[in-house]
């Protein structure tokens, strides 16, 4: 889940590079091709590792104060995926 959740960012970066006008992928897009190369690969998920990568950016609109939306898995690899992106955000970056 944490490596997948993340995939297409490698591809992402490598055709905006090819192409610098072409827009940042959307989350719609983003999923999609986290699907399309779980099938490619016939990577099998379990019911709790896809939940988990389905909530891994937090509930958004599933978000619930009556139920629990995201699962355990969900919750430590979106609390590391905070941590990375925000944590360290700016580490190796000029400073401005």
């Amino acid at each position: 889940v944490l490596f997948l959740h993340d995939i297409e960012k490698p591809f992402m970066q490598e055709r905006m590079a090819e192409d610098p006008e072409m827009p940042v992928w959307n989350k719609a897009q983003r999923l999609m091709f986290v699907g399309e190369t779980v099938a490619e690969y016939d990577i099998e998920l379990t019911l709790e590792e896809f939940r988990a990568l389905t909530y891994v950016e937090g509930e958004g609109d599933d978000y619930t104060a009556t139920e629990r939306t995201m699962n355990e898995l969900g919750a430590i690899c979106h609390a590391a995926d905070v941590l990375s992106a925000r944590l360290w955000h700016s580490r190796n970056k000029p400073e401005k």
